[in-house]
This record gives C-alpha cells, structure tokens and sequence, in this order.
C-alpha cells in the first residue's frame, strides 16, 4: 500500500511524494496515477479539510467521488 505526503509552501501544495508502507501491496501504476489525478486536482480542498478538522476542530463533510477528473 502507498502511502502520500503533501509538501505544502506557503499553503500551497508543491509536491505529492509516494511511499510504501510494509507488509501491504502497493498500489498499481494505473491506481496510483488515477489517485496521483485524484490528489492533484483537489490538494487546496484536502488542505482546508484538514485545517478546519485537525486545528480547528470543525466537523468536516465527507465526499464521494463520483467522476475522473481532467
């Protein structure tokens, strides 16, 4: 399994960086480009959900993806 770090610089994402974690299968190359796409497309959302959760302590809406993004 992969996991993924948000290199964040001045509250923008600048980099996605990919490791594995022991004992669990990484992802595919076709999942993880479509979780690479995924991730891309909404870092500033990932961001801002993670701020109001973590620091603010605000209840966060989950959200079903339901489409490829482009």
């Amino acid at each position: 399994m992969n996991t993924d770090d948000l290199c964040i610089i001045n509250g923008v994402v600048t980099k996605i960086c990919y490791t594995t974690v022991a004992g669990r299968a990484p992802l595919t190359p076709h999942e993880l480009h479509f979780f690479d796409e995924i991730v891309s497309a909404r870092a500033d959302d990932i961001i801002a959900k993670w701020i109001d959760f973590f620091v603010m302590h605000k209840p966060i809406k989950s959200e079903t993806i339901t489409r490829r993004f482009k």
